[in-house]
């Protein structure tokens, strides 16, 4: 059995430190033909539950759920579990150079896995950006406690 976070946690943190935007919110709250697409493209395990999701197209969505990080992006779909992820995080000095100066219009997140990979996940900008990161973040100590305790057990 996979270890699981606790959707309800994910969902706070993406509503208290972000929010929803037009392609970018909970997954009950997406309309039903896209919870649909998003269903057909990730074959849920059990237990996984989804708690948010961005669909901006059939080739460009993202779902995060209680177990891990989906998306889609032009080229392939990519899958991170929770327990791999190291740190997220966000090239600033990136995005100065393309003349964005306003977080609210960063896209980028940057998955560092326990196993030195790094991915791309783009997202929605402004607060669901701002939400989905701070879940993430969130998420990355979450797996680095389990870690340490698996450890020490």
């Amino acid at each position: 059995m996979r270890i699981v976070a606790s959707r309800r946690s994910i969902s706070s943190i993406f509503h208290r430190k972000g929010g929803q935007g037009r392609l970018t919110m909970l997954f009950e709250n997406l309309p039903e033909f896209e919870q649909r697409a998003l269903e057909k493209k990730v074959n849920f395990t059990e237990g996984e539950k989804p708690a948010i999701a961005f669909f901006e197209s059939e080739g460009s969505w993202c779902l995060l759920t209680n177990q891990r990080v989906v998306w889609q992006d032009l080229i392939s779909q990519h899958e991170v579990g929770i327990m791999e992820m190291r740190r997220v995080s966000h090239e600033m000095h990136v995005s100065v150079q393309r003349g964005q100066l306003d977080r609210g219009l960063w896209r980028e997140l940057n998955i560092e896995t326990t196993d030195g990979h790094a991915l791309t996940l783009q997202m929605e900008p402004g607060k669901p950006f701002m939400g989905m990161w701070s879940a993430l973040h969130w998420l990355c100590g979450w797996a680095e406690k389990r870690r340490q305790l698996d450890v020490v057990a």
